[in-house]
């Protein structure tokens, strides 16, 4: 494997780390989850009297895939580069898979970190009351975590185009290496 593609995945495994952490962190730590499990989360029947009753209310859902596509991408981005360390030169199939891995990982962070980030913005603006007072949403950890997504995710696109560009490359010199034994 060329060491700008090594550059590239051990980078999304930092990355993703710190987006694990802050995205477990603000989700099992925010007054959020539990208000989710009230028939009316974003106290809507309070906002009506105030006219903004039909503001976008996110859902747990949001948070909970989040939380899984970081941590599955976290983990296999470690499989990932743990078998590219043990095999150095991997069969043409493996970099293939390696690449759509690393485009769909990228899809599914762009989703996951888009619908994160906007979740928090939308809910800090709300002040949602408990019974001990504003409840702690945690939505500027959400929104950091949100947003570094996003940029993992354009780091998984260029791990995906480095190891595109090596395995054709390798095609190409393969080629060049068969029509010269053919002379």
């Amino acid at each position: 494997m060329h060491a700008c593609t090594r550059v590239w995945k051990i980078s999304s495994i930092v990355l993703g780390l710190i987006i694990v952490g802050l995205g477990v962190d603000s989700h099992f730590n925010s007054d959020w989850r539990a208000v989710n499990k009230r028939d009316d989360p974003c106290q809507q029947k309070a906002l009506n009297i105030y006219g903004s009753k039909d503001k976008w209310c996110p859902h747990i859902a949001i948070e909970e895939y989040f939380v899984a596509i970081t941590i599955i991408c976290f983990i296999l981005s470690v499989i990932s580069l743990g078998y590219s360390f043990k095999v150095e030169k991997s069969t043409k199939k493996m970099k293939k898979l390696d690449k759509y891995y690393h485009c769909l990982a990228a899809l599914l962070l762009i989703i996951a970190g888009s619908l994160y980030f906007a979740s928090a913005i939308q809910t800090l603006n709300m002040r949602l009351q408990g019974r001990n007072g504003e409840l702690q949403l945690r939505t500027t950890e959400k929104a950091i975590a949100g947003l570094l997504a996003i940029v993992q995710a354009l780091i998984y696109a260029v791990a995906a185009f480095f190891i595109g560009k090596e395995s054709s490359s390798n095609e190409t010199n393969f080629n060049n290496t068969m029509i010269s034994l053919n002379y």
